[in-house]
């Protein structure tokens, strides 16, 4: 999907003390979007990158053991257990 062809830039606001605006429409249509998100997004991710990858290791660790738990063959069907 080409979203070039689709969506207008209308505006970048960033007079916000904590929060750039991003204003754009879907060509075709009058209707203003906006996207909104705060100045320091980027720092947080990078900053927060380590816990990020901490947490989602543990969610799927706790996914794995929910999916080898009795009872399995009600909720997935036949799991072969000698292939896990």
């Amino acid at each position: 999907m080409n979203y070039d062809n689709q969506f207008e830039f209308i505006d970048f606001d960033n007079s916000n003390l904590n929060m750039n605006i991003f204003k754009f429409k879907l060509i075709g249509d009058e209707i203003e979007k906006h996207l909104k998100y705060p100045k320091d997004f980027k720092e947080f991710l990078l900053n927060n990158l380590n816990v990020l990858k901490i947490e989602i290791n543990d969610l799927l660790m706790e996914m794995k053991e929910i999916l080898i738990k009795q009872p399995f063959p009600i909720l997935f069907g036949r799991i072969n257990l000698n292939k896990i």
